[in-house]
């Protein structure tokens, strides 16, 4: 009928213009996340001065593209049971770029050994620590089952769901 074509075209709607950029945003997230771990990792390897200079440039650019994804994520239209994951996920961020900081420190001074027990402890478990907010919940799968989609919002779970089972 006419009213059911009419509420798929508004649930649809409503994924693709509320739900669809933020998933975009936590995906890229997690993306650039990993790409800078990767980088923190080669950074503790042996180069030379030009060498070490190139990753560390890169890894400031990785830092500065995942801050700016971090504030886009921020600025999105947001259910008030996402404020909380989305602080979260900042402050994580922050305690992050802290370490960072203390590792890029102990790498210029060649105090290698230090600068990976930083990375490979505390470090370690604070990428996880954001990895686990970002992915823990379904935000990257369909999930039809009313739980919702924590980063999403309660709205797309609905809409998801009428999608999938009322408009078949």
């Amino acid at each position: 009928s006419i009213k059911q074509l009419d509420l798929v075209n508004f649930s649809s709607t409503v994924i693709v213009e509320k739900h669809l950029p933020r998933l975009v945003l936590v995906n890229a997230i997690d993306v650039k996340l990993s790409d800078f771990r990767r980088r923190q990792l080669r950074m503790l390897e042996q180069h030379s001065a030009a060498e070490s200079q190139k990753y560390a440039e890169r890894l400031q650019q990785d830092q500065a593209a995942l801050e700016k994804s971090v504030d886009a994520l921020q600025n999105q239209d947001m259910d008030a049971e996402q404020r909380p994951l989305i602080s979260s996920l900042t402050n994580q961020w922050q305690a992050y770029v802290t370490q960072q900081q203390q590792m890029s420190a102990l790498v210029q001074q060649a105090d290698l050994t230090a600068a990976t027990a930083l990375l490979n402890g505390p470090g370690d478990e604070q990428f996880r620590a954001m990895k686990e907010t970002l992915t823990s919940s379904p935000t990257f799968a369909l999930r039809v089952s009313g739980g919702g989609f924590p980063l999403l919002g309660d709205s797309c779970s609905r809409s998801t769901w009428f999608l999938l089972h009322r408009a078949a």
